[in-house]
């Protein structure tokens, strides 16, 4: 999910207050296992719904902080219900995992091909990226993506993309091909 402004901006408060709690890791075990609750759409669209009333929503929520949800995350999801933000929370808890690795020293490689590589060549990858890194460790992601047809595409980070598919080639090809067509 793409991370938007608004997301931004909740994940780095919860992020600064959780530095100053000591309690980083602990919040960013709790958002992974509640981005697995809040991929069920049903419970995002239930929370937004405009004929349950703001009591049943805080109930639901109360609810789901009873299982051992630190109080800085609780209060994160009673602010986002309050403002009607909740289908952000995927996309807040992506980017406090971002500010967690980046705290860490890692940097997150996405690979993606159109087929499943060899051990070697996600080696060889990995030993090419790094040098465009600046953190001291990489945790690589592994996608499929039949669609691409061929080659690879890397994301470095959340900022950087390297397009090295047979599908971009093509569609640069036929730009190209159209643009200089004559009549």
């Amino acid at each position: 999910m793409k991370e938007t402004r608004v997301a931004k901006r909740y994940a780095i408060a919860l992020f600064r207050l959780a530095e100053r709690h000591g309690v980083v890791e602990e919040v960013d075990g709790q958002l992974h296992r509640l981005q697995q609750l809040f991929g069920d759409r049903r419970l995002t669209n239930l929370l937004l719904h405009p004929r349950i009333t703001r009591e049943k929503k805080e109930q639901v929520l109360r609810h789901i902080c009873e299982f051992g949800v630190h109080r800085l995350v609780a209060s994160l999801l009673k602010l986002m219900l309050r403002k009607q933000r909740i289908d952000h929370f995927e996309a807040v808890a992506g980017y406090y995992d971002l500010l967690t690795d980046r705290a860490r020293g890692v940097e997150e490689i996405t690979v993606i091909s159109a087929v499943e590589l060899d051990d070697a060549d996600y080696a060889e990858l990995m030993s090419k990226i790094d040098k465009y890194s600046s953190y001291p460790d990489l945790r690589l992601i592994k996608k499929i993506r039949p669609e691409i047809i061929g080659g690879v595409i890397i994301e470095l980070g959340r900022d950087k993309v390297v397009d090295m598919s047979v599908r971009t080639a093509l569609t640069s090809l036929r730009r190209k091909l159209v643009k200089h067509r004559s009549y």
